[in-house]
């Protein structure tokens, strides 16, 4: 498995890369935790950014690339120069993608728009909602937006 981000910081030219090992970017659950996986390994954060030495607002893009016996999962994350919105985007082997955009559009308040595409299928919306920011950086949900999310 061959695991890496490349990023590039806002005012540089190059961008730089982060080689991971298995263990630095997955942690394995635990039998009886809730979750239904075939694999009990699971990324120890759900953004690339997450991995970084770097607060938000100084990346302006990740790449992340996992690589596995499966294909290569890239996704790519965008970021507001505030650090506080973002985009990102995935693709794995299969051919499937989905997208994400996570905007503050008011003080505390976050619209989160997933979609998602099939292999060789339509975009559909997988996930809509606002979110109130809560202290500690958990979310709450405050409305979902229904558009026959899946």
């Amino acid at each position: 498995m061959n695991i890496e981000i490349h990023y590039r910081l806002r005012g540089e030219d190059a961008p730089r890369l982060l080689a991971l090992t298995h263990d630095e970017y997955f942690d394995e659950l635990e039998p009886g935790n809730g979750y239904d996986y075939d694999d009990p390994w699971v990324p120890k954060f759900d953004h690339a950014i997450e991995y970084l030495d770097h607060p938000a607002e100084a990346v302006e893009w990740a790449r992340l690339e996992v690589t596995d016996h499966e294909g290569r999962t890239v996704t790519t994350s965008r970021f507001s120069t505030d650090g506080v919105s973002s985009f990102w985007h995935r693709k794995d082997p299969a051919g499937g993608q989905e997208m994400c955009l996570d905007l503050l559009v008011a003080p505390e308040r976050r619209l989160i728009a997933r979609l998602r595409m099939d292999d060789g299928g339509d975009w559909i919306p997988a996930y809509t909602g606002v979110f109130v920011d809560q202290p500690g950086d958990e979310r709450e949900v405050e409305e979902r937006i229904p558009f026959g999310d899946r």
